[in-house]
């Protein structure tokens, strides 16, 4: 992880940036803009990890077979738990931007959703190897961040809504 302090230098102010025209164009929803800058640095952080960190055409592979990355080394150890903590932060700030991420399904599916757009990218742009074990540790991610979000954070930060009632971000 000490790989993404480098890339905070464009992170935090491409999200500065992003977050202030954000925050010009919808007033209504102000009390977003630090969860949107923190996501916003956090999408630009793992962007520049999985992708960017890597030479194009450096690494290709297509590997189906679930749970096959699990292996009996501490480094194969290293690579799901690595996975599992890229998507954390999906997870716990994700619901801070829109209430439909609250739900455990909702989240992790989006984690999933997004894990594979990341594998497919990395498929065809030979940036990283597609594997599904690499799918299921990021929504597994997913799911404890929003975990830690409903448990923890949400009390925290006081993000209690009625029913039915609209929360920030939502529409």
């Amino acid at each position: 992880m000490a790989e993404v302090i480098p890339f905070l230098g464009l992170g935090l102010p491409l999200a500065a940036v992003l977050t202030a025209l954000f925050w010009g164009l919808a007033k209504r929803h102000r009390g977003m803009a630090v969860p949107l800058f923190l996501f916003l640095v956090y999408l630009i952080c793992m962007v520049q990890v999985v992708f960017f960190s890597r030479e194009p055409g450096s690494r290709h592979g297509l590997d189906l077979a679930l749970f096959s990355t699990w292996g009996n080394t501490a480094q194969s150890h290293a690579y799901v738990i690595e996975n599992v903590l890229l998507f954390l932060p999906f997870g716990m700030l994700f619901p801070f931007l829109s209430s439909r991420a609250e739900n455990l399904l909702f989240c992790t599916v989006s984690g999933a959703l997004i894990s594979v757009l990341i594998e497919t990218v990395q498929l065809f742009t030979g940036r990283g190897y597609c594997q599904t074990d690499d799918v299921a540790a990021n929504a597994l991610g997913a799911f404890f961040g929003v975990l830690i979000f409903r448990t923890v954070l949400k009390r925290i930060f006081g993000k209690e809504r009625k029913t039915g009632s609209p929360g920030p971000g939502s529409r």
